[in-house]
């Protein structure tokens, strides 16, 4: 299998930006590894399935994300990454349209060392304010730093 480094090098604002949009799509399901189940079965006191539809809500998502913490499951931390018809690991085409990147947002103020931005075009998957430690494009990883364990 071959990475697109033109997909790898693309920026997306995954939970920070949006709230966790794709834990919450009705369509969209986690799968767990056999490895996975049992030691977040065990760890996290869970009856974990293969596979678990969200039905509009993950029930591992909790108030500050996944209740796994550093644990969640490999899919979701791939995600949004997939395999394309060519065997190329891409972004999904949902996530290019739907997620939150950095060039979707401008910075309207800075206040107490926090910056603001704001949203250009309004978007339902995408947070209207975003208040941040540092700039935007400093705050959102690429994919190639997030599985180098820079975001994970």
């Amino acid at each position: 299998m071959e990475i697109s480094e033109k997909w790898m090098s693309k920026k997306i604002g995954c939970s920070t930006l949006c709230n966790y949009r794709c834990c919450n799509s009705p369509s969209f399901h986690v799968e767990f590894q056999d490895d996975e189940i049992e030691y977040l079965s065990k760890k996290y006191n869970r009856d974990i399935k293969p596979i678990e539809p969200q039905n509009g809500s993950c029930k591992y998502l909790g108030e500050n994300g996944c209740s796994f913490g550093d644990d969640k499951p490999r899919f979701c931390k791939k995600f949004p990454l997939t395999e394309n018809k060519n065997q190329k690991v891409v972004l999904s085409n949902w996530s290019w349209l739907h997620c939150p990147k950095d060039t979707d947002y401008e910075l309207m103020d800075m206040v107490n060392g926090k910056y603001l931005y704001v949203l250009k075009t309004p978007h339902p998957n995408k947070k209207d304010l975003v208040i941040l430690d540092d700039k935007i494009e400093n705050t959102i990883p690429n994919f190639y730093e997030r599985f180098n364990g820079a975001h994970v």
